[in-house]
């Protein structure tokens, strides 16, 4: 199936199950709004699987409950979400899901999102063609990380094919690694290559990016990372406020 208006994958989350620092889906969740450098307050909806524990209440940690909440059959997530942006109803919509023992989430954008936020250009995805619908979530994640040129791929070898079909939005060819290693993009923002190595989320990930200008959460959801806060507010500091 052919998309209608352009749609882009901005930002990409995968946490194993094996993480301890939280609920892993929302972890992905997070991940996924670092990744694209954009707060909750962006997200125009939101799509949970229903196979997730805890269902609408997954995203309440991001503290805007304006933002609509729907449950989706696990392998239609991404067709609901594609189909909230190439139908124009959505310019920006959060997806999660599972994928065997990952939690996978997507960050979805339009074309004039995109172009709102023209850094998003050099790592978001043009996604071409919506696959099998029970294609990997997984795997387009990694997908993704390949096209950026985010050197060796974890966790790469089949598991299934993707469930979309991608290029680079910027109509480039995919990069060498040598050529995108210092550059500030979704890695700087989570502190690590997430194509080579997995790390926890930390409480201060979540605050990155929830939605701004509300008295935040008192509870944590993640473990406080600490340390030099100087160091942590360079490495969220371009992720896009409203």
């Amino acid at each position: 199936m052919a998309t209608k208006n352009k749609v882009y994958v901005a930002g990409v989350g995968l946490s194993p199950s094996t993480e301890r620092s939280g609920p892993f889906v929302l972890s992905a969740a997070v991940k996924a709004l670092l990744d694209a450098g954009v707060t909750y307050d962006h997200v125009s909806k939101s799509l949970v699987s229903k196979d997730v524990t805890g269902g609408k209440s997954t995203f309440a940690a991001f503290n805007d409950d304006r933002v609509i909440v729907d449950l989706v059959a696990n392998r239609s997530l991404l067709g609901h979400g594609i189909d909230e942006i190439s139908g124009a109803r959505s310019q920006c919509v959060l997806i999660a899901g599972v994928d065997k023992e990952e939690a996978v989430a997507f960050v979805l954008v339009s074309e004039d999102f995109l172009m709102r936020w023209p850094y998003l250009k050099d790592s978001s995805m043009l996604v071409s063609k919506v696959g099998r619908s029970d294609g990997s979530l997984s795997q387009a994640v990694r997908k993704v990380w390949r096209l950026r040129g985010w050197g060796s791929v974890k966790g790469a070898s089949p598991r299934g094919e993707s469930s979309i079909e991608l290029a680079r939005a910027d109509g480039q060819s995919t990069p060498k690694w040598k050529d995108v290693e210092c550059k500030l993009d979704g890695k700087h923002r989570l502190g690590y290559n997430p194509a080579t190595e997995t790390k926890q989320v930390s409480q201060e990930d979540l605050e990155a990016v929830q939605a701004t200008g509300k008295t935040q959460q008192k509870t944590s959801a993640f473990k406080r990372r600490g340390g030099d806060l100087a160091i942590l507010t360079k490495q969220h500091d371009f992720v896009a406020k409203l």
